[in-house]
């Protein structure tokens, strides 16, 4: 026991040999019961003083101690034994060794508090991909709109008619019409009258009214015009009673009056003869 470092110690505490190996012994003993690592800088100074029996200044213990090197500071742990596997027991190493695959030796290891790791920059977020802008609908994909030059009381008339004879009309069956109007409104036709006579007389297409000249006028009646308003008047009579009743769709539709084999005009005709 003639250390240096245990000369260094006795002069450093003012003690004499005997009393300086007792706290050694004493702080080893400790370290095995409370620090069985070596970190003993767990305990407070104080609690380390009054463990080994010193009743100074336990941070004049402790200074006492470090600067002879028989405890470490350490980052991490504040205190370590110096060599503290040479000092332990083999009771205390079996301990150290179930608590680690390998013992390390403990004292000589430099102790340095670790690089903080630098956090992963956020990758930056994909930018949205704009939304491709709804394609303003043309042609065939535009709603149906009523120009503004017709009467909607007398189109709603016509297509409620149509509806009727089980005839509705499709966007573009609303086009063709809207196109027969503006021929006939070119050649100077009323467009409410022609709807109206349409829808009075349950035609399915739109034709001038007979009799009617353009700009309202009224004329006679041609041979051409009859024929014309009593083929449309047949049609449609047919199509409501086909509606009506599917067992006329094999036969012919009849018209006249039973025996006397002649066809009725109707009510279009009767109007026409009546103007003129």
């Amino acid at each position: 026991m003639q250390h240096t470092k245990l000369k260094r110690l006795m002069r450093a505490l003012q003690i004499p040999q005997y009393a300086a190996v007792g706290i050694l012994e004493s702080l080893w003993h400790l370290t095995a019961r409370e620090a069985f690592m070596g970190n003993i800088g767990k305990l407070s100074n104080e609690d380390i003083a009054i463990s080994i029996g010193w009743e100074g200044d336990p941070c004049s213990l402790i200074n006492a101690l470090v600067s002879s090197v028989w405890i470490d500071e350490d980052a991490k742990d504040r205190l370590r034994v110096h060599d503290w596997l040479d000092h332990a027991d083999d009771t205390t190493k079996k301990a150290i060794a179930r608590n680690v695959q390998t013992i390390p030796d403990i004292s000589r290891q430099t102790q340095t508090t670790p690089d903080k790791i630098p956090l992963p920059e956020p990758l930056p977020l994909p930018k949205p991909e704009p939304k491709p802008k709804a394609k303003a609908k043309t042609g065939a994909d535009a709603p149906f709109v009523l120009p503004d030059w017709i009467d909607c009381k007398a189109w709603n008339g016509f297509e409620g008619m149509r509806k009727k004879v089980r005839k509705p009309l499709t966007d573009n069956a609303r086009e063709l019409c809207v196109k027969k109007l503006e021929s006939l409104k070119r050649a100077g036709h009323d467009p409410t009258d022609v709807l109206n006579h349409a829808t009075m007389n349950s035609y399915q297409g739109l034709w001038a009214p007979p009799g009617d000249k353009p700009n309202g006028t009224k004329a006679r009646v041609s041979n051409e015009e009859l024929i014309e308003a009593r083929r449309g008047f047949l049609e449609s009579r047919r199509a409501g009673r086909m509606a009506h009743d599917p067992d006329h769709a094999s036969g012919h539709a009849q018209t006249g009056l039973p025996g006397d084999g002649r066809e009725r005009p109707g009510p279009a005709l009767d109007a026409v003869h009546g103007s003129s």
